[in-house]
């Protein structure tokens, strides 16, 4: 249940000693009981007899059950069915913010969420764990495929009383619930009992405000145990209680919920005093079914009684979870394979959890990790580690009973440098040819629409990146990530992108452009820019899908004075677009300025490497500020002592230039070595850069040496003006791909060969290219090759 302490606190009607509904409620305190039962009895005065008798038939039932201890704790799947009233504003809710109020459905009714740790001494021990499983459904009542959400247009939405039950599924098949925008009684959600239900079948369900479904997008800051507290209705549960609709009354000790272990109560009205005694007794104060401010949990007689429910004919509960039903509704087999992953994005070094979210139940996996150190798993949910930056394909394939579903994503992970590219930042999209790509990640993109690349309708005419969403009824958010970038060598800096946008006349969906930046790499993000569709168009109204058609139709977008802490060396920007379905919006020209520290950001090697070969090139990023040269040291113990210490002239900002690296040969095998820089104006040096540390491997040869003499891999000549040849020796007919990038990540070169089993040489022109310092990599299979190249 949700809870917004400063105004609205939870209440609920029994109609009939029966009815269970929940509302929120200001502090004038409208009561909707005598409306909700006389709303029940005006439509259908014959049920009373039938609620009468179903209630005695599942009392008796409960009783007996309990009392047998025929309580075995199988797990209970329930199929779920979202009808999302709306008139296409914000209470369309997102399939996420439904997949989020599922979880944390499940997550209250298996005792695995977060919050029962909040849970006092006095109660732990009576926690109980329901077992129940819901489930959205994937097949609909006449067996077409489904994703278990029904959205409707109607005004309905805006009462939410019995006739916002539009088109309910079988509910002895499906358990139905109705999002809506406002409920007119004051209630932001209710639910029927079993015997209710039993005289109102065509009732039977949970209607709730979308505000208070999950805890992102429209119920964000929200606890989510709303939907738990209905369905604890839907399944038999009164409250702590009884069954008034007045908790903090005393005559309420003289009431009871028929659950042995929740002691007497006379209820809690919004609040949270876990030392609450109104009954003689120490009060539940933080079960789900009370009002107070703090519900998290359920106990065992709580559980006891629900599961009751579930194998009482009444209502048809029982039906719900039979095998029968499961498979007719989608969720008893196997229907597909899906994962995800906690974090996609990722820098050299890390690992990555890839979860799995197949649907339902697969006894087996097979990951095939493309890219990666292990190339499969046959783990649920493995760690995966990625040599080598890029951006790599994942297929799942899931097995049940000898069924099988696979479920393969290009370019679902992205490995990027633990240090970003430099500064000054420019991005026009002009070297983009597709997304995902080593540069821009994208995942979420579904059928036509999510962020894609345009190659004809930037600012200029030219390339640009378009979050396709015209006609879009998805209420999905997507997702655009940028490659790591440097900030740190700036002390404040700025963001400047153009968008073009104009919103649908007639439409009432307000499309959201969100920014972030992440100062680790993508683990966690900060939001710097929010605004909705009116505050970000750059043009007038249209009527169709929006495509720019002149320099006139973008605006400048800035976000201005940041700084610290989110100027590190492993940062990302993320655009996020949370779509309702108004118009196409495009980005282009996305520029990052500021101004320049007085401290070095080191490159390469990265802080704490290993397995480094004895010969390679220190990197650090060059700087906008007005030096003269650069100082670099390294040395076998982090005091410096008896340094190398080397002078490099600054010659510009472009990082392609050698003042901003040194070569070293001969380091000791398995030795371990410090390194810093700092600048110098005139003789008078400024701080030094952190120090990192690094480690040569045992051999003197690095992971890539390793590659290069299994597969004998040479290019030459190196420089060269205009080709270069590449001698591997391949161990099989397969494709190799060859990508050249620039030294800011760029992507400028791309060509895939089908190379014969033996000795190869393929020749690579690129006399198109610019003469400055590359990063050839070349992909064998799941393995990398990676080889700095010079163009002259």
């Amino acid at each position: 249940m949700k809870y917004m302490a400063f105004i609205r606190i939870k209440n609920v009607i029994l109609t009939l000693s029966a009815l269970a509904i929940s509302f929120t409620q200001y502090a004038q305190q409208p009561c909707g009981k005598n409306h909700a039962e006389q709303q029940l009895l005006q439509q259908n005065p014959s049920a009373k007899p039938i609620i009468e008798s179903a209630q005695k038939e599942l009392e008796d039932f409960t009783q007996s059950y309990i009392s047998s201890r025929a309580t075995s704790n199988n797990k209970i799947v329930i199929p779920v069915v979202f009808h999302v009233v709306h008139q296409n504003g914000s209470e369309n809710i997102s399939e996420a913010q439904i997949k989020d109020a599922m979880r944390q459905i499940n997550e209250d009714f298996s005792k695995s969420n977060a919050d029962l740790a909040n849970v006092i001494p006095a109660f732990e021990s009576r926690i109980g764990d329901a077992n129940f499983e819901f489930r959205l459904a994937r097949k609909d009542p006449n067996g077409n495929s489904t994703n278990g959400i029904d959205r409707i247009v109607s005004s309905a939405t805006n009462v939410g009383d019995q006739t916002a039950k539009i088109n309910q599924w079988p509910p002895q098949k499906y358990l139905n619930i109705w999002t809506v925008a406002n409920i007119n009684f004051g209630a932001a959600a209710y639910a029927l009992l079993p015997s209710v239900a039993a005289g109102n079948p065509s009732q039977d369900g949970i209607v709730s405000e979308h505000t208070y479904v999950g805890t992102i997008g429209t119920a964000a800051g929200g606890d989510g145990h709303t939907l738990p507290h209905e369905i604890g209705h839907f399944f038999n549960l009164e409250h702590p209680w009884g069954q008034s609709n007045n908790p903090g009354q005393t005559q309420n000790c003289g009431d009871d919920d028929s659950v042995q272990d929740t002691p007497n109560t006379i209820g809690t009205f919004g609040s949270c005093n876990t030392t609450q005694v109104s009954c003689g007794s120490l009060d539940n104060v933080q079960n789900i079914m009370d009002y107070s401010n703090c519900p998290v949990m359920f106990t065992e007689g709580q559980i006891d009684r629900m599961r009751a429910a579930a194998n009482s004919g009444v209502a048809g509960r029982n039906n719900l979870w039979s095998q029968q039903n499961l498979n007719a509704t989608g969720v008893g087999q196997l229907y597909s394979a899906d994962f995800s992953a906690e974090n996609a994005t990722i820098c050299l070094g890390d690992s990555l959890r890839l979860l799995d979210g197949s649907e339902y139940d697969p006894t087996s996996w097979n990951w095939n990790l493309t890219g990666s150190l292990q190339s499969s798993s046959n783990n649920q949910n493995p760690v995966v580690y990625y040599p080598e930056i890029g951006v790599y394909d994942v297929l799942l394939t899931s097995f049940q009973n000898g069924n099988q579903k696979s479920e393969l994503k290009d370019g679902f992970v992205m490995v990027n440098n633990p240090v970003g590219v430099s500064m000054p930042y420019t991005e026009d999209f002009e070297d983009v040819t597709e997304t995902p790509n080593i540069k821009w990640y994208t995942s979420d993109n579904n059928s036509n629409f999510g962020f894609e690349l345009d190659e004809n309708n930037g600012k200029q005419g030219g390339a640009c990146l378009k979050m396709a969403n015209y006609s879009n009824s998805n209420n999905k958010t997507y997702r655009l990530i940028s490659e790591t970038i440097d900030l740190s060598v700036y002390d404040q800096f700025d963001i400047d992108f153009e968008v073009a946008y104009a919103m649908l006349n007639g439409s009432s969906g307000q499309d959201r452009l969100k920014v972030y930046i992440s100062n680790d790499c993508g683990e966690t993000w900060n939001e710097v820019f929010n605004e909705i569709g009116p505050f970000i168009q750059s043009t007038s109204g249209v009527n169709g899908a929006f495509t720019p058609s002149n320099s006139n139709e973008w605006r400048t977008l800035s976000i201005d004075n940041l700084s610290a802490p989110l100027n590190s060396n492993n940062a990302r920007i993320k655009f996020e677009f949370e779509a309702e379905g108004n118009n196409n919006l495009y980005i282009d020209n996305i520029n990052i300025t500021g101004d320049w520290g007085d401290t070095p950001s080191l490159v390469y090697p990265f802080n704490g490497q290993t397995k480094l070969p004895s010969d390679f090139t220190f990197q650090w990023q060059p700087t906008g500020e007005s030096i003269t040269e650069y100082e670099f040291q390294y040395a076998d113990n982090i005091s410096f002592n008896s340094p190398v210490s080397v002078s490099k002239q600054k010659i510009s900002v472009d990082p392609d230039n050698a003042d901003t690296e040194y070569d070293v040969t001969g380091l000791d095998p398995n030795g371990t070595y410090f390194w810093r820089v700092r600048y110098v104006t005139n003789g008078n040096p400024g701080p030094w850069s952190d120090v990192w540390e690094f480690t040569i491997s045992e051999t003197g040869v690095g992971f890539e040496e390793s590659l290069k003499e299994k597969f004998h891999f040479t290019v030459f000549p190196n420089p060269s003006e205009s080709k270069f040849n590449v001698r591997l020796l391949n161990d099989e007919n397969r494709p190799v791909e060859f990508t050249i990038y620039s030294m800011t990540g760029q992507r400028v070169y791309y060509s895939k060969q089908n190379l014969s089993s033996g000795e190869n040489i393929v020749q690579l022109n690129v006399d198109q290219l610019t003469g400055g310092v590359y990063m050839l990599e070349t992909a064998i299979g799941s393995e990398r090759i990676t080889e700095r190249i010079v163009i002259r």
